[in-house]
């Protein structure tokens, strides 16, 4: 019997930024949910059993609820995970979330990823390959 992965979610409305970040969950090991809208990710969150290891959102999110709205309800949700979020500006809010200034380096994401898992920073030399699924 095979071993489940830790569960990741992305949520972001760029095409672009959807891949690099599910290739780098990928690479870490996490696998990943991914919605790039806010609706889906609420009903994505409400159904899952398993809570996350891990939460990447775009705060630039538009929508019912907002990007920071749904990473203050996911935070709610899921206190234990880790989350990251992401914009062009620095949030004033969600003061225990990790924050990466847009553009983004998919390293430093990898490096959050790792520190969640309780992997050393080293540890991985993982290569992270980008590609559309």
């Amino acid at each position: 019997m095979r071993a489940q992965r830790p569960i990741g979610l992305i949520v972001n409305g760029d095409v672009a930024e959807r891949v690099v970040a599910r290739s780098v969950f990928e690479a870490c090991g996490v696998e990943a949910l991914v919605e790039e809208v806010t609706e889906s990710a609420v009903a994505l969150a409400n159904s899952l059993e398993d809570a996350p290891v891990a939460i990447f959102v775009d705060l630039t999110l538009t929508g019912r609820p907002s990007g920071a709205a749904l990473a203050l309800l996911l935070r709610v949700r899921f206190p234990e995970a880790l989350l990251v979020v992401t914009s062009d500006r620095k949030p004033d809010f969600v003061s225990d979330a990790h924050f990466l200034l847009k553009p983004w380096c998919p390293d430093d994401l990898a490096s959050e990823l790792r520190r969640a898992l309780g992997e050393p920073e080293a540890v991985s030399e993982r290569t992270v390959t980008y590609q559309e699924s």
